[in-house]
């Protein structure tokens, strides 16, 4: 990894790599998880925050994202903080289809309940590249066991709505999801 892919702003995502080619699905915390995001929300402490919307990022390789939904959970310590890049390129939408794009991005929100109340989810930045027509998720985790955990869960799914070997992802330990966007501008 070169100096400048480790600037603040530049995102790393490194192809999956999974021991016996099977990744594990953990569907009990996935089942269990709309419950725990009802009960954020009905307390305020799952939220849809604007700040970061419309902030451009850079990962890896130079592609930019633009981020078009944050999802964070507030009020919560993070001792044990971890960042997850995710990154994939949807099978049936070419980037010049832009209607596709908008309709995926307004119905991808019924997603948020499968994973907003697994134990150590604390904030998720949606963004989509109009150059590419890919998409990504930067999350921020209490754990990186955790991410891990999730990220293993989600690549099966993605996958089977993805373009062959678009999807990838990368867990950095220690790290804050600020800390990683570092210089990105937010409008």
């Amino acid at each position: 990894m070169s100096a400048a892919d480790r600037s603040p702003a530049v995102i790393a995502a490194l192809p999956v790599r999974a021991a016996d080619g099977v990744l594990p699905v953990p569907r009990a915390g996935w089942l269990r998880s709309p419950i725990a995001s009802v009960r954020l929300a009905r307390k305020g402490r799952l939220r849809r925050l604007r700040r970061r919307v419309g902030t451009r990022v850079a990962l890896e390789g130079g592609s930019e994202f633009l981020v078009f939904r944050d999802t964070s959970v507030v009020g919560v310590a993070t001792p044990r903080p971890a960042v997850l890049a995710v990154r994939f390129h949807l099978r049936f939408i070419r980037p010049d289809q832009r209607w596709a794009h908008r309709l995926f991005q307004a119905v991808c929100v019924i997603t948020t309940p499968f994973f907003a109340g697994l134990a150590g989810y604390r904030t998720k930045l949606w963004m989509y590249s109009a150059r590419s027509g890919e998409y990504a998720g930067l999350y921020e985790w209490d754990g990186a066991d955790r991410a891990a955990h999730y990220a293993e869960g989600l690549v099966p799914i993605l996958r089977a709505v993805s373009k062959g070997g678009s999807v990838s992802y990368h867990v950095y330990p220690g790290e804050r999801l600020e800390g990683r966007l570092g210089d990105a501008r937010y409008p």
